[in-house]
């Protein structure tokens, strides 16, 4: 019998943006450098690739299929695994992400898989692919997993698996994707660039946020890499892919301030011919002037902060403290130095009332802040509202639901009332001339596609 080396890394479901697997264009490279032959199949953003992907199975079988789920993408990914497990019962499914890190028992009671790896997996993929040649679907040895034993039972091996050192991640592969795809969908709302790549400079969060699951899943303690191996990698994009614009993917780029610095001072030392923006926010509050001054020189162009609340007891709630007034001053400077600023605000939240809305409402409408981006409190799996609510037994599970646009019961104020606030936090926001202005040029620079397409299904008017 001919050996297996071929392995398909897969994704699938929709959603309301598009960006590149950062994940397993990462495990590609690393199996790659195994010595393995890894495919990527992206049905998110081609929903044909599913076919491809069954047809593979069938005619040319991999050692094994790796799917990868958030928790809205979870139905879509079980539906697959499904229809590959129906062309053969015995190809090893493998299970990553974040869903499953959360819930790895009902991942394998809802859908047929053989392993649901917890956490992260770069340390583990060449172990697994390794205990997968050897010894077929057991998983007995493979730490933080989740599988079924010879009897059919669930095991979970809670055996620590070591964090991922941030400087052995290698550069994505980025050779197992048409870079031009994720140019050609919506996936930036905002840019400036002709062609966008995601870089990673860290993982881990301090924070504990309570409707955030992120810094469990990465943990706590901040990562990051070495600042010559991230720029390393952005001239990389620069020189082989013609990247003229970098998503800094951090869920907290400037935890460490003075890792960030260094980072932005070693762009602006190479003079990179780039622009770049961080998608998921900065700490409004890790602020100094140098770290300013570096932020505008390496080529950034807007920045966005997660303030969620403007009420101090709703943030109480959550685990968050913010001084307000040093906020609006520190949203000051950054204008003042050019850059576009974006808030990024939560309704819904524990506490929520009808006061609190408007408070959070006029802060948005009186602040410095350019754009906002307003979603409703989703208790994803992980998180600890998610942990209270399910203790309540108050969730469903329809996992596609678990969007920013649906209505979950983390608050009392009435669903209906939550989405109608939803939409006049827009509509207020940008129905005042400066924002409407401003979000006309962003539109102007950008497309009109892209937005017309978002706003439409997020506000919920079709």
């Amino acid at each position: 019998m001919a050996v297996r080396t071929r392995i398909f890394l897969v994704r699938a479901g929709s959603s309301l943006t598009q960006s590149p697997p950062l994940g397993l264009m990462i495990l590609s490279s690393i199996l790659r450098a195994g010595g393995y032959r890894p495919e990527i199949f992206d049905c998110l953003i081609h929903p044909q690739r599913a076919d491809d992907l069954l047809r593979e199975c069938r005619e040319n079988p991999p050692l094994w299929v790796g799917f990868s789920a958030m928790t809205p993408e979870f139905p879509a990914v079980a539906a697959l695994a499904r229809r590959v497990k129906a062309i053969d019962p015995t190809l090893p499914c493998v299970l990553g992400g974040i869903h499953g890190s959360f819930l790895p028992e009902s991942s394998l009671t809802e859908a047929p898989f053989d392993v649901v790896v917890i956490g992260e997996g770069e340390n583990r993929v060449l172990p697994l692919t390794k205990m997968i040649e050897e010894q077929g679907r057991r998983f007995d040895d493979l730490p933080q997993a989740a599988f079924r034993d010879e009897h059919g039972e669930i095991v979970v091996n809670a055996t620590k698996a070591p964090p991922t050192d941030m400087n052995d991640v290698p550069f994505p592969d980025w050779s197992a994707v048409n870079i031009e795809d994720y140019q050609r969908h919506t996936w930036q709302l905002v840019k400036r660039g002709r062609r966008i790549a995601p870089v990673l400079t860290s993982r881990g969060c301090c924070y504990q946020c309570s409707f955030c699951a992120n810094p469990v899943h990465h943990g706590r303690q901040f990562r990051p890499r070495d600042p010559q191996r991230v720029v390393d990698e952005i001239e990389w994009l620069v020189r082989q892919y013609g990247v003229d614009e970098i998503q800094i993917a951090d869920d907290n780029f400037n935890a460490d301030l003075n890792h960030a610095k260094a980072v932005l001072r070693e762009i602006v030392r190479r003079q990179l011919p780039i622009v770049w923006k961080p998608p998921e926010g900065i700490r409004l509050e890790h602020f100094d002037e140098e770290f300013l001054a570096l932020v505008v020189a390496s080529g950034a162009y807007q920045v966005g902060f997660g303030i969620e609340s403007a009420c101090p007891e709703i943030l109480t709630n959550i685990n968050r403290t913010m001084n307000f007034t040093r906020a609006v001053e520190i949203l000051r400077r950054y204008k003042a130095a050019g850059l576009s600023t974006f808030g990024y605000f939560i309704l819904g939240l524990p506490g929520e009332t009808m006061d609190t809305l408007r408070r959070t409402l006029t802060f948005a409408l009186t602040s410095p802040l350019d754009h906002v981006h307003v979603s409703l409190c989703v208790p994803y799996p992980g998180s600890p509202i998610f942990a209270d609510l399910e203790t309540k037994g108050v969730l469903h599970h329809r996992w596609d639901e678990y969007r920013h646009f649906h209505v979950f019961p983390v608050s009392t104020l009435p669903g209906d009332y939550l989405k109608r606030f939803h939409r006049l936090f827009y509509f207020r926001f940008y129905l005042r001339p400066r924002h409407a202005l401003l979000l006309a040029k962003e539109m102007w620079l950008t497309g009109f596609g892209g937005i017309f397409r978002v706003a439409w299904k997020y506000l919920g008017t079709r």
